[in-house]
Parts: structure tokens; C-alpha cells; sequence
């Protein structure tokens, strides 16, 4: 397991777990933006950093919503 920080994608924000679980997160999203850690603290720091600079952002297909539940909740 890896600390993963998904910054543009289906849901945005730090997961700890193996990356195959993390990257359905991330697939056929244009523009993803994800990146691997292996410490919490530098996760939570690219993160915090991503949201100062407004690169944060949730990208869905149609359907997404049923799988990973509400878009205000994602972020």
C-alpha cells in the first residue's frame, strides 16, 4: 500500500491503499492528475497544496454518481 493523492479525477483526495484500487479513480479522465507517496505527510502536503492553487477538480461520466456517491461529497 501507497498513500495516493488524486487531485483531478472521478474523486479527488488521499487514499491509502494499493494503486489498483486507486486508479479506476483516475481512468479514461481527461487530464487526471494523480501522484504516489509513500509517507502520509507528503500526501496531505501535495494535497493542501493542490487545493490553495484551485486544482482540485471532479470529472464524471454519466452513471458516476450511482458508483461514487454524490459530487459534493468528493472533495
Amino acid at each position: 500500500k501507497r498513500y495516493h493523492v488524486v487531485v483531478v479525477g472521478k474523486c479527488a483526495g488521499l487514499y491509502y491503499d494499493v494503486w489498483e484500487n486507486v486508479q479506476e479513480l483516475v481512468d479514461f479522465v481527461p487530464g487526471a492528475m494523480h501522484k504516489g507517496f509513500s509517507n502520509q505527510q507528503d500526501a496531505e502536503r501535495h494535497y493542501r497544496l493542490a487545493q490553495h492553487r484551485n486544482w482540485v477538480k471532479i470529472i464524471r461520466n454519466p452513471g458516476d454518481d450511482q458508483i461514487y456517491g454524490p459530487e459534493a461529497d468528493t472533495m
